[in-house]
């Protein structure tokens, strides 16, 4: 596969995927514009506590955590 000119690499728009900030956008956009929407897509983050500010330390968080660890684990579920 062959990355044409418009599409290089950019470091930056992947630290923002890699670190969660486009879900970050997408909880602010839709809690203001769509409520009902973000309620449902966000119910199990807004139980515990978690807003739009704080993913991108949460998703840092959670790489770290899959760094130490690198075998696979059962679900509690």
């Amino acid at each position: 596969m062959r990355i044409e000119e418009s599409e290089q690499l950019n470091p930056e728009v992947h630290h923002k995927y890699i670190c969660g900030v486009h879900v970050a956008v997408y909880m602010r956009t839709s809690m203001e514009d769509e409520l009902a929407k973000y309620q449902f897509h966000f119910s199990e983050y807004i139980k515990k506590g978690i807003k739009a500010d704080d993913i991108e330390a949460l998703y840092k968080k959670v790489h770290a955590t899959i760094q130490v660890d690198l075998t696979i684990k059962e679900s509690k579920k």
